[in-house]
């Protein structure tokens, strides 16, 4: 990246910023969440679709192109989920689609897939930005529903190839949950995410509103598992994320780490100011854990007046009212009790 290009995005991201600590939306979202599908090829046991009840269906094609025609003024879209995008039968079809528009495309998905039908040229191919891959440990094999090690040697398979193919996309992205009792197992993950040649790890909380019988680590116990994150940070020069903690690396990081509680983040979910979720249906919600919440719906409206109509500047209002946001600390910096 030029010096210029990087100032520029450090006035866009401190811009960005001073705009979510004022409460002010962006004129339209910039990330855009897509459910293709419901449908999955695992049941892991800390799944939100184990929890709620979803219409297991994929996305018409046709809704998607009518929905993603819509999304001009948006920066990136993540086809994403209550399912494995992968299983849709039109999954390329809808990259190149997103990417034709001139889109960043991001896909998450649990890895298991990558090894057949020559996904892993596909994936390469077809101008994928990123994909965030869920690994809970790569010393444990079968566990909470997930294959880890055919998981893991699909990516690796994944990483080699775009070597081999000289290919800078896309951003691998590891993505473990913190259990109490797997904070080893996700060390091991870092380690290994670095060795193989991922871009970073993306640490996530336990969400207890959904996995009540599951453990977490308490706060003297995260205090102390951020300061092993720093240590491995500066032991294998990579980069952790974890928004309780720190994200990006660099400036960045070292004034995220060190402002973050600045930002408000335990008053407020800054998820309203710049992201909307659509689900199977084209319904759009403003958090894609909440399918209750429903703001409009993008093959009856357009995305603007969606955005700005009086359900969603409601809900941006009073947010605190609503238990189901009361109960989330999914990206707050405090544990909700």
């Amino acid at each position: 990246m030029t010096s210029k290009r990087r100032i520029s995005n450090n006035i866009q991201m401190l811009t960005s910023t001073v705009k979510k600590m004022a409460h002010i939306p962006e004129t339209l979202p910039k990330y855009i969440q897509i459910s293709l599908t419901n449908y999955c090829n695992l049941s892991c046991t800390m799944c939100i679709r184990n929890y709620i009840d979803v219409d297991r269906r994929h996305m018409p094609w046709d809704d998607f192109v009518e929905i993603v025609d819509k999304l001009e003024g948006v920066e990136q879209i993540a086809l994403a989920g209550m399912g494995e995008s992968l299983t849709h039968p039109k999954i390329f079809h809808a990259v190149k689609h997103c990417k034709e528009k001139g889109y960043k495309v991001q896909l998450t998905s649990n890895a298991l897939l990558l090894g057949q039908n020559d996904n892993i040229d596909k994936i390469i191919h077809s101008g994928i930005d990123s994909m965030s891959f869920s690994v809970e440990s790569v010393s444990k094999n079968y566990e909470l529903g997930h294959n880890n090690s055919e998981a893991a040697s699909n990516i690796e398979n994944l990483i080699k190839r775009k070597n081999i193919l000289k290919s800078e996309t896309p951003k691998v992205v590891i993505q473990p949950i913190l259990f109490k009792e797997k904070v080893n197992d996700v060390y091991e993950v870092i380690e290994w995410a670095k060795k193989i040649g991922a871009q970073r790890v993306n640490i996530v909380r336990v969400d207890l509103r959904f996995v009540s019988n599951m453990s977490r680590p308490n706060v003297d116990e995260e205090k102390k598992i951020f300061k092993e994150f720093a240590r491995l940070r500066k032991k294998l020069d990579f980069r952790i994320d974890c928004l309780q903690d720190q994200v990006f690396d660099g400036l960045q990081g070292f004034l995220y780490k060190h402002t973050k509680h600045l930002f408000g983040l335990d008053s407020w979910c800054y998820r309203f100011q710049d992201f909307v979720y659509i689900d199977v249906n084209g319904n759009v919600h403003p958090c894609c854990l909440d399918k209750d919440q429903i703001v409009g719906n993008l093959l009856e409206e357009s995305l603007a007046d969606i955005w700005r109509g009086k359900k969603f500047n409601y809900l941006r209002k009073n947010q605190e009212k609503f238990t189901y946001c009361q109960k989330c600390d999914f990206i707050r910096l405090k544990q909700v009790a």
